[in-house]
């Protein structure tokens, strides 16, 4: 057998249990499927059980590999609700509830994170099992042992072998003298023996107790695991299979170069052969040049001959001529000739004809040789005139550029001639003061000083008038110019940037095929095979339409948030709407990818080498450390996705594409630039990174689809982005969300999550930029203004990320631990029936590019708020939502009230927020949408790549 437990308990256990094909467990704290797991050794023989662990990503694990399992995402102890839960980050093992222990784990310096999760008895567990017998109950909870057994009548619910942790947690024997230094089953073990129970075992970790009714079989736990036992470690079974896999490989590599060196000789000698040939038919060639010339010789000799014999010839016809000339023959000639002559007539005539008939054709084509002449210089002219206009493009600037330099010289005289008025204005002053001796000539003075600095002020308004005109005409000048340059470095770059992707990947191609460069008869001898980067799982649905790739490399199920959501919604809407879907992913993601989509697309995924795999495999198995597998570390690229799978386009909704060698259309999905307006939220490093990559796949990318006219302004303006290659398409909803009603009703969501009569509801992820801690404040107001209604605020998402302290921290301050409900992470189709069973959804966002809490509650008839910030107002167009401040606490316990006191007003902005979704964002509408930009990318690239084709000679 093969051994996965800590300290051999499987090994016991099933020495206990031998010959027993099925069987029946529970394990309370089970952490890992396969790592230090005293079950999976009998999930392997075919037994079920039940696995109970509250660290949400550790159960995620559970539910991946053990479907035939029944797996809790919950704790255990004497009680029910929520208790508090204190999760280690470096090491999810030494998790507990047991706050002491917590304390412990911080002070040896370990990050420990708490939060609040569902609790019940180990009394409800066993009851939801029935009647079934229970072969062992195994509990591991890290010092909080003697809750879970209090929750247990053990009297009544008899497991046949029960093993419990019983050492202080992390703590080890320093002094083997003092080794009951660290027992820790003082608190619990009496009630355990006091229910019947016998001590069979103690391994230095762990107690087995058997039930007395079993007391018979304890010498099956009398020696410790041995080699009587025929067991391995996992680890040493994990490294022998490598080592075959090494072998198997080394050997295929082997036989691949004896294969490759007779392929090698075989041209080798065919090389020669045909070598020996070539000499042969040199030989033969210098052989048939002397005959050539011999015939040459002898044909000029024999024409010579002919010559002579012609000449003799003559000589003879003319003296018969002579000697035979008299009237009967003259007569005879006269009419013989006669005769030619008719006959040379008629011959004439049909010459003639003849002669028409070629004149006739010899016009036609003549004619056709001119609209052909015109036709090319009409060619000749556009391609002249396309010269030109580069060339009126630069002259346009230079005059531009002299239009400028002139409107400042206007300028500057401008204001040289408004020194000189002011000068005249200075002196007509002085006149004034000097006439004051004469009352009338000062009046005079005065008058023509008053109407002349009216003249000059009105002159001088004129001059400011102008000037502004002129400065704005200027500014608009310089604005397009800059604009015009920075829009042609863009174009510049993106194409410099293509070719040079394009230049690399066809050098590694070629550099792959230099060995075979002139083996013609061995390249037609091989056969094709599959792509060496990657399996290709094909889809089982026929049928064709375009062929899109979806880049999924860089989502993370669980982590990713909007990002994974949109790429679900995607694949979801180009199946409906007939397009055959290819998942470009890596190993780890196939099983979520099935689940979701089973075989209705096809999956690429990307090959990891044996190095990589090595490198991830056996510290993982040794020493628990998890590295995932990615873009960077697999054998990953994109070069070759048309030839190899036969893809149209491709598409990544992640932001970036996570690599930039293909070949293709390409449809990129930047969702937001938010690190452009809030950079508090984020590293320098991370901006540093985020203008760049986005920068590059922005100018990569043939078209970008963008999910509101927010953002698509954003990236016109902040990155320059041609505005024809942007796409606005509004999201669609993920129809599971409103199919999960069908199974999963608004009392079934009451039940499983413990639901209040009376909540409101925000689904999102704990990232800063969401805003809880400012809801929680304004549910705090709205409490302490109605204190006759209970409402209360429910939350899912992940408290994994940066935004949860903040949040708990408000929640603590303000007294509201029992009135916000965390969830975590919910199934998809769970999601319906909590929207229907809130009073309202409320998305208090600071920044977002579209909102699918927004959405999704508008198509179920759910009234929603928001912020009245970013792409969110586009949502509430048409009295589809109230909007407020996010920034303003008072503003949204304001609307919370209004819509607390007003149901009607409530339900009537439902009504058209339905109305507006089902439009908008109905999935017909999304599809076209994608289709548009899908064709844009590839007459864009077409167009590009006829225009280099065209440029390049030969």
């Amino acid at each position: 057998m093969i051994s996965y437990s800590q300290n051999f308990e499987d090994v016991l256990l099933a020495r206990m249990f031998q010959g027993q094909s099925n069987g029946f467990y529970i394990d309370v704290g089970a952490w890992d499927p396969t790592r230090h797991s005293v079950t999976r050794h009998f999930y392997d023989q075919g037994w079920a059980g039940v696995n109970i662990e509250p660290v949400q990503r550790q159960f995620q694990l559970f539910v991946d590999e053990r479907p035939r399992d029944q797996n809790l995402n919950l704790a255990v102890a004497d009680f029910g609700g929520r208790v508090r839960f204190y999760e280690c980050n470096e090491l999810t093992s030494l998790s507990t509830a047991n706050e002491a222990q917590a304390e412990e784990l911080r002070r040896s310096g370990y990050n420990v994170v708490d939060y609040e999760v569902p609790v019940v008895t180990l009394e409800e567990v066993i009851a939801d099992c029935g009647d079934r017998i229970i072969d062992f109950l195994k509990i591991d909870v890290e010092g909080f042992e003697a809750a879970v057994l209090r929750g247990v009548d053990l009297k009544r619910r008899r497991p046949r072998v029960l093993v419990i942790e019983a050492t202080l947690p992390s703590v080890k024997i320093e002094d083997w003298d003092e080794a009951d230094s660290i027992r820790n089953w003082d608190d619990w073990e009496p009630a355990v023996l006091a229910a019947d129970y016998e001590l069979a075992g103690y391994d230095g970790l762990s107690r087995f107790y058997l039930r007395k009714e079993d007391a018979h079989l304890r010498k099956r736990l009398f020696l410790p695991p041995c080699v009587h036992d025929g067991f391995e470690l996992a680890e040493v079974h994990e490294v022998k299979r490598t080592h075959q896999v090494l072998l198997k490989e080394r050997e295929d590599v082997l036989n691949a170069n004896r294969r490759l060196e007779d392929e090698l000789r075989a041209v080798e000698s065919d090389r020669a052969e045909k070598a020996r040939v070539l000499e042969r038919i040199e030989r033969e060639l210098v052989e048939l040049k002397s005959s050539q010339l011999a015939l040459t010789k002898e044909r000029e000799d024999v024409l010579d001959v002919n010559e002579r014999l012609a000449s003799e010839l003559r000589a003879v016809d003319e003296d018969r001529t002579a000697k035979a000339f008299n009237l009967e023959s003259l007569a005879a000639e006269i009419s013989a000739l006669g005769e030619i002559r008719q006959q040379l007539l008629d011959e004439r005539e049909n010459v003639l004809n003849i002669n028409q008939s070629l004149e006739n054709q010899l016009r036609s084509v003549e004619a056709d040789q001119t609209s052909k002449a015109d036709v090319i210089a009409r060619l000749a002219r556009q391609i002249t005139e396309s010269a030109g206009a580069q060339q009126l493009l630069t002259e346009e600037r230079d005059n531009l550029l002299n239009a400028n330099a002139r409107l400042e010289s206007e300028l500057r005289a401008v204001s040289a001639d408004r020194t000189e008025k002011g000068v005249t204005i200075e002196r007509l002053v002085g006149e004034v003061a000097e006439l004051k001796t004469d009352r009338q000539a000062l009046v005079e003075a005065r008058d023509n000083a008053l109407k002349a600095t009216q003249r000059l002020e009105a002159d001088l308004a004129a001059v400011e008038a102008d000037r502004a005109e002129k400065s704005q005409v200027i500014n608009r000048l310089k604005i397009d110019l800059e604009r015009a340059s920075v829009e042609n470095a863009i174009q510049s770059q993106k194409l410099v940037a293509k070719d040079h992707v394009l230049e690399l990947a066809a050098l590694r191609e070629l550099k792959g095929k230099a060995v075979l460069r002139g083996f013609a008869d061995l390249q037609l001898r091989r056969k094709h095979n599959p792509p060496g980067y990657g399996d290709y799982i094909p889809s089982e649905a026929s049928g064709g339409g375009l062929h899109v790739a979806i880049d999924a490399l860089e989502i993370v199920f669980g982590v990713s948030g909007g990002v994974e959501t949109y790429m679900k919604m995607l694949t979801s809407a180009l199946l409906e709407g007939g397009r055959r879907v290819t998942l470009i992913c890596l190993p780890d993601q196939v099983p979520p990818l099935r689940r979701l989509f089973g075989a209705r697309v096809s999956y690429f995924v990307m090959r990891r080498s044996l190095a990589v795999g090595l490198a991830i495999d056996v510290p993982k198995r040794l020493f628990g450390h998890s590295r995932r597998l990615s873009a960077a570390t697999s054998m990953a690229t994109f070069s070759r996705l048309q030839e190899d799978i036969g893809v149209d386009v491709l598409h990544s909704p992640v932001q970036i594409f996570s690599l930039l060698d293909f070949r293709i259309p390409s449809v990129l999905n930047l969702h937001d630039l938010q690190h452009l307006h809030f950079p508090e939220n984020f590293r320098p490093t991370d901006i540093e990174a985020r203008n760049r990559l986005y920068s590059l796949s922005a100018s990569l990318a043939d078209a970008i689809v963008v999910s509101s006219d927010f953002v698509r302004d954003d990236l016109i303006t902040q990155m320059q982005v041609p505005p024809a290659k942007v796409f606005t398409v509004p999201v669609t909803w993920d129809p599971r969300v409103v199919a999960g009603l069908g199974t999963f009703s608004v009392q079934d969501a009451a039940s499983r999550y413990k639901l209040p009569p009376t909540y409101v509801v925000y689904p999102a992820q704990f990232w800063s930029h969401k805003n809880h801690a400012r809801l929680v404040q304004a549910l705090r107001i709205v409490r302490d203004k109605r204190p006759n209604v209970d409402l209360k605020l429910v939350f899912t998402g992940y408290r994994g990320h940066s935004g949860w302290p903040a949040v708990r921290a408000t929640i603590e301050k303000l007294g509201l631990g029992s009135h916000v409900i965390c969830l975590d992470h919910v199934p998809v189709d769970h999601l319906a029936a909590i929207y229907k069973g809130a009073l309202y959804c409320v998305v208090p966002s600071t920044f977002e590019a579209s909102s699918y809490p927004i959405i999704e509650a508008q198509v179920l008839g759910v009234p929603a708020m928001c912020s009245n910030v970013t792409s969110l107002p586009e949502l509430m167009q048409g009295g589809a939502g109230l909007l407020f401040d996010p920034f303003d606490v008072e503003d949204i316990a304001a609307k919370m009230l209004r819509w607390l006191d007003y149901p009607d007003d409530r339900r009537a902005h439902a009504q058209r927020a339905l109305a507006k979704a089902s439009e908008d964002h109905g999935i017909q509408k999304y599809v076209t949408g994608l289709a548009e930009a899908y064709d844009y990318a590839r007459r864009d690239r077409s167009g590009r790549g006829n225009s280099r084709a065209a440029a390049v000679p030969g």
